[in-house]
């Protein structure tokens, strides 16, 4: 009898301690890496998503690998039109450099604020592209933040960042045309490495790729302004543009007389399946509207998860009221990743808001900024999943 008890405590403590691997993983023992990249289809696009885990990875250089390999693939004769709110990663510099020096044309709108940088890589860009580099500044260098090109607030910036490949390698290496690159993460190693961030690079999409060169690039480049300094005017239409191709919409700010955040919640049905993970680099009580549209999707039955990397007072105290749990992590996405019921959808639809827009009053009134809208695809509804996950389980809870 004694035998029999001394081998049930044996295996009662080996099935706890296998209980425990499987919950929490095995300390000290290297866990196996998850892809940072994967290829998936959204409608008839072949897509690449990138992702970086700086807390499972530290310094995570996904995002800025990936921009290497595609200027790495840029064949010569082809063209490249970047825009860009800073760089001083210099690996990320060179590889431009070897596009340049093999004969790709590349042209650069870049944020003005980046002159005052005193990281080499800037003015090396800008010396490197010569002309067909244009510093996002109105002219004047003494702005406060440099200025946007299609904003004209002296408290603006040119904060998108997207680049157009005409012709480029994917993953796998095969060569493709029209790509575009749109990605919550800077060309720096402070935020495109060390933080959070997500890419959606689309292949083959011409219709996407000349929205955002006819719409955004050309009025960009040359600075053209518009009156009270309101782009998106959704009646022109101005300021946004999409593609049936890749289930994509864009929106670009600066916008004056509505959230473009918020049109895009007012869309979401709220009941018992519908699920919205937020994930933000910052959360500003001028943004009070978006995140009481938050609140009343929770009370309307949707459930609400939130990892922020920095969030004001009263935001954080409207979500502790509304039973939404908000965790702190190293966060420089702009995100929201939604499963409902959205506009006139019967049954729960992906939806991912993702792009350049921070929640801050700044983003919506006075940057160039991008929100991007990719919708009905579940391979790209499980990855994002996933990612919100790293961050979120990782993060402290507020």
């Amino acid at each position: 009898m004694a035998t029999l008890r001394h081998d049930l405590r044996r295996r009662i403590l080996l099935w706890g301690a296998l209980l425990a691997l499987l919950t929490t993983g095995l300390t000290g023992v290297p866990q196996p890496a998850r892809a940072s990249q994967q290829t998936i289809t959204i409608d008839q696009t072949r897509v690449d998503l990138v992702f970086n885990d700086p807390v499972a990875n530290g310094e995570d250089r996904a995002q800025l690998n990936k921009l290497v390999s595609l200027f790495d693939g840029a064949p010569a004769g082809s063209s490249v039109r970047i825009a860009l709110y800073s760089i001083t990663a210099n690996f990320v510099y060179d590889a431009i450099a070897r596009a340049v020096a093999r004969g790709v044309e590349v042209y650069a709108v870049h944020n003005g604020e980046d002159q005052k940088s005193t990281d080499d890589s800037p003015k090396a860009l800008a010396n490197l592209l010569g002309s067909r580099h244009h510093w996002c500044d109105h002219g004047s260098a003494t702005l406060a933040y440099g200025g946007g090109c299609l904003s004209n607030s002296n408290t603006g910036l040119m904060h998108m960042k997207y680049i157009l490949f005409s012709r480029t390698k994917d993953a796998s290496g095969t060569a493709r045309d029209w790509v575009t690159w749109v990605s919550s993460a800077n060309m720096t190693y402070a935020s495109g490495a060390n933080l959070f961030n997500n890419t959606f690079v689309f292949y083959g999409d011409k219709t996407l790729y000349d929205g955002f060169a006819n719409e955004i690039w050309t009025p960009q480049w040359n600075e053209v302004t518009y009156p009270g300094n309101d782009f998106y005017v959704a009646s022109g239409p101005r300021g946004t543009f999409g593609s049936e191709n890749s289930n994509t919409t864009v929106y670009a700010s600066p916008e004056q007389n509505t959230d473009l955040v918020l049109n895009r919640l007012s869309y979401v049905n709220p009941d018992a399946d519908c699920r919205i993970r937020v994930m933000q680099a910052s959360i500003n009580d001028t943004r009070i509207d978006v995140v009481n549209a938050l609140v009343g999707l929770k009370q309307g039955g949707c459930k609400v998860w939130v990892s922020v990397g920095a969030i004001h007072a009263n935001a954080l105290a409207a979500f502790k009221a509304a039973g939404i749990p908000v965790r702190k992590s190293p966060v420089h996405d702009k995100l929201f990743l939604i499963s409902a019921k959205y506009a006139d959808s019967a049954a729960p639809r992906s939806v991912v808001l993702t792009g350049s827009h921070n929640l801050t009053l700044s983003a919506l009134r006075h940057n160039d900024e991008l929100l991007i809208k990719i919708t009905d695809s579940q391979p790209m509804y499980d990855a994002f999943y996933t990612h919100f996950n790293d961050a979120y389980n990782t993060g402290s809870a507020l």
